[in-house]
């Protein structure tokens, strides 16, 4: 354990890093050193000066001894007391100089003793730099942070402390610093290696190894072997430590697999699951779900803990306990790895943000698009799908745990409905807050939208978010709307990945579209749409021609268009761009011939001479009757296929066009009371659509799960005299499909059914062939007339009606269950539809769809979906 500083980032969590050793004391002993030696510096030179005095001393009694020998000739006595004298002083002198001569050894030993410390000394680095993973995902981290070393002494590996909530900043009581050997003494060598190995079994404080088994409480883990540098000695207390808790970022357990190499730290309540040893995760999205035993409309028993009983046999396997604690899974590895026992705190709208770990959710119906005045009018209990799942709620979900219930902020008690939720970061990430819209809806106006005290009211709230909780107390009001119209939402207060941004939409009629947008930086600012569609254009030609003689013929020709038409259905963020839903129709088609031919037969033909000689009224009569009449008939009509677009992505589409046609000749005769009809209709119908009944969207991921349904009908129709045959064939496939990007992802495809009607109907009515006179000759008959023509199918038809484009809940309804998800690449969805047998008799089908599992009711939960038994309620964690 010791001190760090980053140097740079390499980016997920890896850093280059400054380890500082312990050097303040050897700067203080440098500084002593140095001190020192320049009083030797000062004292050597000066004892070599003592030296060669008292040298010279020396030579100076030799010198008058060698004078006292001379004399002793001369003078005997005087001889011998200066020569004692001088000898005496000789052997004080040199005595004296033997000491000097130690002294000034020592001084010389102690400055090159001196010397070699200090060198040694300021050869130690300040710090040592390296490659280092940081123990958490936390790939932002600066400044000075605690370093860990594994096994407790050096040279077995270092990370980085986890940096989450500013965790890695250097703490002198937990991180202590690093003394090098070079710097300490004997005695402090002596005794730091023979205390280590027990100080490392005894006192340990970071190991490394293998999670082996992983709960959402805790995990198991079987250590790396661990020896002392110090004798080799082991220095593991246990090999495996079971169930202990992990305490990794905002997310604990949720992080990690069976298999992850981890580090365990040691503190005086147990061991602890902290990081990883390289390579650490991001606390990213993950899949939650709810196994579930379906029970009718949004209605289930669900499971949870205990999963064993007291003798430690699995209770229900996997599933565990009904009605017991904890009945949400979240999947780290889809399908495989999954935490069980998780609280159901989680909604099924979500937001996401930037940061892999940035995920909200919330209460709301299952699809992100939905017609609420229909959503919840086939629900009894007040405000409930379920007591798991709300309509709507005052709670905000975050990994697990409730950080925001509106019921404990400070504001007007009407606003306690979470409509959409974000989090929102200063310019340095240094602050975050979570912001939420408060909204005043509320189950008693789904269906109604008629008092002016149900009008849409919603205030956008910031609270402060720095620790591991948001303060609710420091909650306030920075933006508010009003709504001036009766008009219900189609979906949430979606939030831009930022925060900074919010779209919801408001709809009631087929056509039109309110879109509310919000920003920090301009507030509300409403949108209305109203798209009916674009203007048909087309012709028509009428004739009318004949004669008593050749009969009369009335013919119409009729061709019209209507131009490819676009509707808005809702508004989607992606990133910062509020991306608009669309559906496209394509363009109509439709022609109509039609002729009627009268044929008549010539009776008589009279001149009349009437009047007087002087006023003479003299003109032929001429008498007929109709002896048949040819009606003819041919229609076409295309529709080009449907399809719904979040941009420029395909959600969804019809397969094929809508096609119908009609080929009819009848010939009528008779008389008054006895009508006769000969010859043939045939009328044929080909349809592909998608039904917004029971659909559900999510535009994020390209999602769109839907009933769909192929349809080919032909009616024949034989006219032979006084009576018809009808013979009508539909043949119909129908089934509920999850759709993305366009493609289908998994269905339920019941085999299509064919259904063959015949009726018989005798023919009834008269034939008008009594006999006709008129004074003026009909001789012929010539009328036309042309001019533009709308066709009858247009925008009023077929559209993709956005007071309700799906409607889960409604009434009439063929969905129980309903919910998905993406997540990366991979999609989870699960449904229960009730397939039409007939009138008023249905089939319930149900599936559940994850990738990589085939069946993942019988491949997870080794149960049968034939059973009830589901895996739902999809969301993020």
């Amino acid at each position: 354990m010791s001190k760090g500083e980053i140097v740079s980032s390499l980016g997920e969590g890896k850093y280059v890093v400054r380890q500082f050793l312990s050097v303040d004391s050897i700067k203080v002993e440098i500084q002593s050193l140095t001190k020192r030696l320049a009083e030797l510096a000062v004292q050597i030179p000066e004892k070599k000066t003592e030296v060669l005095q008292k040298e010279s001393e020396i030579e100076q009694v030799k010198s008058e001894i060698d004078d006292w020998l001379g004399l002793y000739l001369t003078d005997q006595e005087a001889a011998r007391a200066g020569l004692r004298n001088s000898q005496s002083q000789l052997v004080r002198l040199n005595s004296q100089l033997r000491l000097l001569n130690i002294y000034l050894t020592q001084l010389i030993a102690e400055n090159l003793s001196k010397l070699k410390r200090r060198n040694l000394l300021e050869g130690i680095p300040e710090y040592r730099q390296f490659e280092a993973w940081c123990a958490d995902y936390s790939p932002e981290m600066a400044g000075e942070v605690g370093l860990i070393d594994i096994n407790d002494e050096g040279g077995q590996g270092i990370l980085v402390q986890p940096g989450y909530l500013g965790g890695a900043v250097y703490d002198a009581a937990r991180d202590g610093g690093l003394f090098p050997y070079l710097a300490q003494s004997g005695p402090q060598i002596f005794f730091n290696a023979a205390i280590l190995p027990g100080v490392q079994k005894w006192l340990p404080r970071y190991r490394v190894g293998t999670i082996t088994q992983l709960t959402i409480d805790g995990a198991s883990v079987d250590l790396d072997p661990a020896e002392s540098s110090a004798q080799g000695l082991p220095i593991n207390q246990n090999q495996t430590l079971e169930n202990i808790p992990v305490v990794y970022m905002d997310c604990n357990s949720a992080a990690f697999e069976e298999g992850d190499r981890v580090v365990v730290r040691f503190t005086k309540s147990g061991p602890l699951v902290i990081g990883f040893e390289s390579e650490p995760k991001a606390c990213s999205a993950k899949i939650i779900c709810t196994p579930m035993k379906s029970t009718g409309v949004w209605a289930a028993d669900y499971f949870g803990a205990p999963f064993e009983d007291e003798n430690g046999q699995e209770i229900n396997p996997p599933l565990g306990t009904i009605y017991g604690a904890g009945g949400a899974w979240v999947f780290t590895t889809v399908p495989d790895k999954y935490l069980r026992g998780v609280e159901q705190n989680y909604g099924l709208r979500n937001w996401i943000g930037r940061g892999p770990s940035d995920v909200l959710s919330w209460h709301g119906p299952a699809s992100r698009i939905c017609g609420l005045s229909h959503e919840l009018e086939g629900i009894d209990s007040l405000n409930k799908y379920s007591d798991e799942r709300p309509a709507y709620d005052s709670r905000v979900f975050y990994k697990g745990k409730v950080i925001c219930d509106l019921y404990f902020v400070n504001i007007h008690p009407d606003f306690r409905t979470v409509d959409g939720a974000a989090i929102v970061y200063g310019a340095d990430r240094s602050q975050r807050w979570l912001r939420v819209c408060a909204s005043n809806m509320r189950y008693g106006i789904f269906s109604q939208w008629q008092d002016p005290a149900d009008r849409y009211s919603c205030r956008i709230i910031d609270i402060p978010w720095n620790g591991d909780m948001p303060d609710l107390a420091g909650a306030e009001i920075i933006d508010s709307y009003d709504s001036e119209y009766l008009i219900p939402p189609s979906q949430g207060m979606y939030f831009s990945e930022s925060g900074a941004k919010a779209v919801i939409c408001f709809s009631r009629e087929i056509f039109s579209i309110l879109a509310v947008h919000w920003s920090s930086a301009t507030s509300f600012t409403e949108e209305p749409i109203f798209l009916p569609g674009p203007d048909g254009e087309g012709s028509y030609n009428y004739s009318l021609t004949g004669d008593v003689y050749s009969g009369v013929i009335e013919t119409d020709t009729r061709s019209g268009f209507y131009p490819d038409y676009t509707q808005i259905i809702g508004y989607e963020f992606v990133g910062e761009t509020a991306t608009r839903l669309e559906y496209r129709r394509g363009s109509v088609q439709e022609s109509v011939f039609s002729s009627n031919r009268q044929d008549f037969q010539l009776t008589s033909l009279t001149y009349v001479n009437s009047g007087t000689a002087s006023n003479p009224n003299n003109y032929w009569e001429q008498c007929w009757k109709a002896t048949n009449t040819t009606v003819t008939l041919q229609r076409q009509r295309t529709v080009g296929a449907a399809s719904v677009w979040f941009g420029a992505e395909k959600l969804v589409g019809a397969e094929r066009p809508l096609t119908s046609s009609t080929q009819s000749e009848t010939v009528r005769s008779g008389s008054f009371g006895s009508l006769q009809v000969n010859g043939s209709s045939t009328s044929t119908t080909t349809s592909d659509d998608f039904l917004r009944t029971g659909a559900l969207i999510d535009a994020r991921f390209g999602l769109f799960a839907c009933e769909y349904q192929s349809i080919d009908d032909q009616t024949q129709t034989a006219f032979n005299g006084t009576s018809s045959t009808q013979t009508r064939v539909t043949t119909k496939d129908i089934r509920y499909r999850l759709y993305q990007n366009g493609q289908v992802v998994q269905e339920i495809a019941p085999d299509p059914y064919t259904n063959t009607v015949v009726t018989v109907n005798p023919i009834s009515g008269d034939f008008d062939n009594g006999e006709r006179c008129d004074q003026t000759p009909l001789d012929s008959a010539n009328e036309s007339q042309s001019g533009a023509w709308t066709p009858n199918y247009g925008s009023g038809g077929a559209t993709f009606h956005i007071n309700a484009p799906n409607s889960a809940l409604s009434k009439n309804t063929r969905i129980q269950q309903a919910s998905m998800i993406s997540f990366g690449t991979g999609v989870a969805a699960s449904f229960e539809w009730f397939y039409p047998l007939g009138d008023n008799e249905y089939e319930l089908h149900r599936f559940t769809y994850m990738d990589g599992a085939g069946d993942p009711v019988q491949y997870i939960l080794n149960k049968s979906a034939d059973d009830g038994y589901m895996i739902g309620n999809f969301s993020l964690y």
